[in-house]
């Protein structure tokens, strides 16, 4: 239990009031004491020490001092310590430099004092002698005697002041005398680096800098340490001094690479901060000092002109990583793309161009020299959030390819408009675009390391100007690069081991610049694939793999994670990769649309996957109507072939307002951009559906309107449409047409009922339900569009198109002087678009290069082949011609065009400025061969395009056939060729039946029995003529009709079962046969050949 005694049992009290905690006290009291007085010994021990070491060899010292400084102290220990820290020397009036001085006026005693102070130094003493010195010198510290060598060298490198002119002379003679005989080490090496460097930069011409150049390269042989060649390099390189010619610059970049492939590897900081590393090596860290502070900038400079190491890369590349060098980084990505940054010039190439005395035509596509301005900007902001549905997306984020390629080019703009190029940043600037990349390329591409990946990332900055949304047409510095196979092979596997943006992105760039220039024979021999060609490739880059490659790029930076606008930066690869991927990707489908016979691919692949979407249909805004409306002058698209090099703001042009207002029609903007920009990656039919809804939103647009308005109920069809009424004679068919229907306009969208007149004068019978104006349209359009013969003239209709050897329609070449023809192509294309809108296919067969042009699309060399192939062929063969046989043929840049058409005259044109006084040489014979394809197919016939495609645009948007390609447009035009005859399953699949009729009745049997395997395909064309108006199957199937097919049956007495039994009748504006029944499977087939073969008129079925 609890004891009264546990406590006072524990503790001893003293009553006296201490107590035994006041010893403890006292013995930390006591240890505390201790403690100092042995911190205190040793302090003294140490200082006794250095006391000792210090005052070693005093009597030289003092005989020394007696003679240069009278006034020398008494307490030679003080006086050695001032003499041996030279911060001391200004307590007792004096300095270093005077002592220096005053030796120097000494000649006779300071050779013998310096040698009794360094035996080890001179050349007389034995071996024997000379070990058993430095035995006994081991013990001396070296710096602690002042007047040792290299304390003496040392002070003199520092007290050596360029802008003393008078003292200089005396103190490099006391110099000279020593530094042969100094042994060289890190520290004093350094001491002489900071020397040279000051002389360098002050007096690059004296002659002391020259011996302290010489010195140094001479020094650099004996010290083991690799970075004194580094630190030397980055001296000599950023002065302005002379540098012996005779000396290998490869060694000294040597060290210098391996500096910064360390800074590289994290191991020096640029700060050169780090005590592992720059802090312990004096002369490494002088070196980092050295590249930093614009003097890296100098280096390089220098560097280039002396020597074309592959190294250079490296140094390169730190010179453009560093911060402070962005105004260097935009001046060379413009350079590299093929600007001027002179002021007092012009913008033209940096450095060598083979066209740049004629490249008047070959520069149309060069539109990112354009100064823009900022309309519809999204602010710059970071891209950092993550998205988790698609629907936080807003639509100013998704902007257009077209708006986000204004806006790349904004940015450019105004980051050049940031900087004033100097002189300075111009020469490094060009040497950094004028170094050989192509053989550095070809020599770090093979390998597999850092240099290899600081040379594709140097290259990135190089080319981060040069990712515009259409390829580059006129010849760059980088272009030998794109040419080079080697180097797109390496950088393609490159691509294959680590897909990165920045790669991507380049050879994007690269690839589709080469592509320009590329034959189509070329691309199939080098890219194809090898067992369908029967032939080995020339390169690892197959077609086919780039398709997938980036269809699967494609499809994350549209859809899966689409890029935003201001992720759109010169220095953000990713924001580049969409419109360089989609440039390359693009230029692959025109290439795989102009080999139909030889695809590299299948049609799927161009397909992105699992691309569904929330879009319900098209909505078209009032902005799109009136864009449509309105009549615009100028010209929308690249129809002359060759786009003008502006330096004025780049506003979007009427085609790209088209495809942004298109945009707009669609409520999802990811699927807007898709199909705005790379359409193909939509299934044809899915995109077949979308254009036909925007046309259905088109039409109840102009309903409402339309009822919106006071009109009168007699001008409104059934659907709600307005109409217009017309009155054609069958004989005056085209310009009674024209005279009555050039005057509506845009109002040809509305409901057009025919009447038609025949020979006789009489109108025919019959109400215009929609059957009537097909076969209007479809009697139009072959007169419009026949190449007739000479004299001939059906219906009124001029020849405007003639037929290319291929068999296939182009504008009239012969016309292209006649301005008056100019109002019956916009009439042509009106009614073409009226035909599309309607629905309608239509038998004209167009020309490739021709489709391109509607499409707004430049034609190349390559589309000449679907011109004029025979022509093409030859024209190639010329690139194969000697010199001797090309001056032969006495050519020059100018073209015989025209007379192709009876009455017509041929003409001459220039194909540059000046081109007559041009000749052809084997030098310029490619340039001529695509200036001659450019003025057949884009420029000819310009003006004759043009005038079609504003009449098109008053109907159909050039936006929204833009969602097809030139062989789709073909398709949508005329229907799918590739099947004979029609679907006869797809149209039975698809038929109603009336009157009594049924599918599974034997007389109905015998009907498609007839229809599929007793009548040609061109009886059933004609049938399907004959039931629908259109000869033409529906590209979406015949379940796509309205009204749906159907038959009636007709039901016939039995005194009417004969020969002169009445035909088989229909209604064409409701799709309805009217079909007998014969009773009989060959009466039956006897009198549907006869309707359908009678070729009769509305009037008479």
């Amino acid at each position: 239990m609890f004891d009264g005694n546990f406590r006072s049992g524990r503790r001893e009290v003293d009553y006296s009031g201490s107590s035994n905690r006041r010893g403890r006290r006292d013995l930390l009291k006591n240890a505390e004491v201790q403690r100092k007085q042995r911190h205190e010994l040793l302090r003294r021990e140490k200082a006794a020490r250095l006391v000792q070491r210090v005052t070693r060899g005093y009597l030289t010292r003092v005989h020394t001092l007696k003679r240069f400084v009278p006034q020398a102290p008494t307490d030679m220990t003080a006086l050695s310590l001032c003499l041996s820290y030279h911060s001391y020397l200004p307590k007792f009036q004096t300095c270093r430099k005077e002592l220096l001085l005053k030796f120097h006026t000494h000649t006779d005693e300071k050779t013998e004092i310096i040698q009794q102070q360094n035996p080890t130094e001179t050349n007389t003493t034995t071996i024997q002698q000379q070990q058993q010195q430095q035995q006994q010198q081991q013990a001396i510290s070296r710096d602690s005697g002042w007047f040792s060598q290299q304390r003496m060298v040392a002070s003199i490198l520092q007290e050596l002041d360029p802008s003393d002119t008078i003292q200089n002379g005396n103190l490099f003679q006391l110099l000279s005398i020593f530094w042969q005989s100094t042994k060289m080490n890190d520290k004093l090496f350094f001491i002489l680096s900071t020397c040279l460097q000051k002389w360098c930069f002050a007096v690059p011409d004296h002659y002391i800098t020259k011996s302290l150049m010489q010195w140094s390269v001479t020094m650099t042989e004996t010290l083991q340490n690799p970075y004194t060649l580094a630190l030397l390099a980055t001296i000599l390189l950023s002065s302005t001094v002379d540098i012996p010619t005779n000396e290998d610059f490869s060694k000294w970049f040597a060290p210098l690479a391996k500096v910064l492939l360390l800074q590289d590897e994290n191991r020096v900081p640029s700060d050169g901060n780090d005590a592992s590393a720059a802090q312990q090596d004096p002369i490494l860290r002088a070196t980092l000092d050295n590249l930093r502070d614009g003097r890296e900038n100098r280096l390089l400079s220098n560097l280039c002109s002396l020597t074309k190491s592959s190294q250079l890369v490296l140094l390169i590349h730190y010179v453009l990583s560093q911060p402070q060098n962005e105004k260097l980084c935009v001046a060379v990505a413009l350079m590299a793309r093929g600007d001027s940054l002179d002021p007092a010039t012009t913008t033209a190439p940096v450095g060598d161009n083979t066209a740049a005395d004629w490249d008047d035509f070959d520069d149309s596509d060069d539109i990112e020299d354009d100064d823009t301005t900022n309309n519809n900007v999204a602010p710059s902001k970071p891209s950092n959030s993550k998205r988790p549905r698609a629907t936080q997306y807003k639509r100013q984020e998704i902007l257009t390819l077209v708006k986000l390629d204004k806006l790349y080019h904004e940015r450019i703009q105004q980051t050049s408009k940031r900087f004033t190029f100097d002189s300075a940043t111009r020469d490094v600037a060009t040497h950094i675009v004028k170094a050989p990349w192509l053989a550095w390329g070809l020599e770090l591409m093979s390998r597999e390391g850092r240099e290899r990946d600081r040379y594709l990332e140097t290259l990135g900055v190089l080319l981060q100007a040069s990712s515009a949304l259409r390829p580059k047409q006129k010849l760059t510095p980088m272009s030998a690069l794109a040419f080079n196979h080697a180097i797109l092979d390496g950088l393609w596997k490159y691509i294959q081991q680590q897909r990165s943006d920045l790669a991507l992105c380049m050879f994007a760039d690269l690839f589709s610049h080469y592509l320009v220039a590329l034959s189509d024979e070329d691309f199939l021999r080098l890219h194809c694939n090898t067992e369908k060609y029967g032939q080995p490739a020339g390169s690892i880059v197959m077609a086919s793999d780039l398709v997938l490659c980036y269809g699967a790029v494609l499809h994350e930076v549209y859809w899966s994670k689409p890029v935003v606008s201001y992720d759109i930066e010169m220095d953000n690869p990713r924001g580049r990769l969409i419109l360089s991927g989609t440039k390359l990707w693009n230029s692959l489908h025109e290439r795989w649309n102009r080999l139909v016979k030889n695809p590299f691919c299948d049609e799927d692949a161009w397909w992105f996957p699992h691309l569904s979407s929330r879009e319900k249909g098209a909505v078209v805004p009032s902005r799109e109507t009136d864009h449509i409306m309105r009549d615009d002058d100028e010209d929308d698209s690249d129809v002359d072939g060759m786009d003008v090099d502006d330096n004025g703001p780049r506003q979007l042009s009427a085609a790209e307002a088209e495809t942004d207002a298109l945009a707009d029609s669609f409520r999802d903007p990811k699927m807007a951009r898709i199909l705005t920009s790379i359409p193909q990656a939509l299934p044809f039919d899915r995109r077949l559906k979308l254009f036909h809804s925007l046309l259905k939103a088109d039409k109840r647009n102009i309903s409402h309107r339309h009822m919106m308005a006071e009109t009168d109920d007699d001008m409104v069809f059934f659907d709600g449409l307005p109409r217009e009424r017309i009155t054609i004679r069958r004989s005056n068919l085209y310009a009674d047409s024209m005279e009555q229907l050039i005057g509506l306009g845009s109002k040809m969208k509305h409901q057009v009922q025919v009447t038609f007149v025949n020979a006789l004068g009489a109108e025919e019978a019959g109400i215009d339900g929609g059957g009537v104006f097909k076969e209007f349209v479809d009697d139009l359009i072959k007169d419009g569009f026949a190449a007739k013969a000479e004299g001939e003239s059906e219906g009124g209709a001029p020849q405007l198109f003639t037929l290319t050897p291929e068999g296939l329609l182009s504008v009239n070449l012969d016309l292209s002087q006649n301005n008056s023809m100019l109002i019956h192509y916009a009439f042509l294309g009106r009614v073409l678009a009226k035909a599309l809108y309607e629905g309608i296919l239509v038998e004209p067969q167009f020309c490739l290069p021709f489709l391109n042009a509607l499409l707004g699309k430049v034609n190349s060399m390559e589309d000449l082949k679907n011109y004029d192939e025979e022509y093409y062929v030859n024209l190639k063969k010329l690139r194969l011609f000697t010199d001797n046989e090309i001056d032969g043929m006495d050519l020059c840049f100018e073209l015989t065009v025209g007379g192709t058409t009876p009455g017509s005259s041929p003409r001459t044109v220039e194909l540059v400025r000046n081109g007559r006084s041009i000749p052809v040489t084997r030098k310029n014979v490619f340039q001529y061969t695509h200036a001659v394809a450019n003025q057949l197919l884009n420029v000819q016939g310009a003006k004759q395009t043009r005038s079609f495609l504003e009449g098109f645009r008053e109907i159909v948007p050039v936006s929204w056939v833009r969602l097809f390609s030139a062989k789709e447009l073909q398709k949508l035009i005329s229907g799918d060729d590739s099947i004979r005859g029609i679907d006869v399953a797809s149209l039975r699949q698809s038929m109603h039946y009336l009157g009594g009729y049924h599918e599974s009745q034997p007389y109905i049997q015998d009907f498609w029995d007839i229809l599929e395997n007793e009548l040609t395909c061109e009886q059933q064309r004609k049938f399907l003529r004959f039931m629908t108006s259109c000869s033409r199957q529906p590209l979406l199937g015949f379940s796509s009709l309205e009204p749906v097919p159907s038959i009636q049956q007709i039901r016939l007495h039995p005194e009417e079962l004969s020969k002169n039994s009445r035909l088989p009748t229909s209604q064409t504006c409701m799709n309805l046969l009217k079909l007998p029944n014969y009773g009989n499977k060959q009466l039956l087939k006897e009198k549907l050949i006869a309707a359908v073969e009678a070729g009769a008129g509305f009037e008479l079925t």
